[in-house]
């Protein structure tokens, strides 16, 4: 096995996946389980947009981010009270599902995920525009990956695309980790709850690259994409099949 990280460049993702790149895909995931791509078709001024967007949500007061709180009847919106295997992870997050018609406003049935609730949105202007432009540009980039995936199984490009319709659950993450723990002692032991996490594709766009993970029957791969420098925030687009 060789100890250098694939890097493939996509050549802009816009025409469907070359032979070469489909193997390329193919042989990393197998050997490596992750890999670079570039030239993936996100645009460094979409990417620090969405970190703009990302930054000015969470130097809000608790008090107004708790506006947005997520609940048990509905899981998008805001939450400080994360587990990762049941411990208290010290951050905070800020999740908005896939929006399928973005022209409609939020309100809109049509935008309503019958799973995982309907989005709640910041009362921060020039928020909602740069990261539904971001979301849309994660959901290409993944139904991309995901036909050179196909393809590299042997199947037909499009052999998985009707698992992933209008209504997938699809959703993205901005994460925050703060240097002292927002909580108080009482609220961090009220925190603890399970929590479980499943996905097909993640995009994670850091500081100093952007980082996509594919998981599957057939396959697992982290794919490493162009992006800006790490931060004590974390922006993550998770894609999952239609219910």
């Amino acid at each position: 096995m060789s100890s250098s990280l694939p890097v493939i460049d996509l050549g802009g993702a816009a025409a469907p996946p070359t032979q070469a790149v489909v193997e390329q895909v193919a042989a990393a995931a197998e050997e490596f389980g992750f890999f670079q791509v570039v030239n993936h078709g996100i645009g460094a001024q979409q990417i620090e947009e969405l970190w703009r967007a990302t930054r000015a949500f969470f130097a809000q007061s608790t008090s107004e981010k708790r506006q947005i709180e997520r609940t048990i009847a509905n899981s998008r919106g805001y939450y400080d009270k994360e587990l990762t295997k049941n411990a208290r992870d010290l951050k905070e997050v800020l999740d908005i599902a896939h929006v399928p018609f973005p022209e409609l406003g939020s309100d809109d049935p049509r935008n309503f995920h019958n799973v995982d609730g309907q989005n709640q949105w910041p009362a921060l202007s020039g928020f909602r525009e740069p990261v539904l432009d971001y979301l849309g540009a994660c959901n290409n980039l993944s139904l991309w990956l995901l036909q050179a995936f196909c393809r590299g199984l042997g199947e037909h490009a499009d052999h998985l695309r009707d698992e992933f319709g209008v209504d997938h659950t699809s959703f993205l993450r901005m994460n925050h980790y703060p240097l002292t723990d927002l909580l108080s002692e009482s609220e961090a032991r009220r925190s603890l709850r399970w929590a479980t996490w499943r996905c097909i594709i993640t995009v994670i766009p850091e500081r100093s690259r952007c980082c996509s993970k594919t998981m599957s029957a057939a396959c697992r791969s982290h794919m490493a994409t162009s992006g800006s420098t790490w931060s004590r925030s974390q922006m993550r687009w998770s894609s999952t099949p239609a219910t």
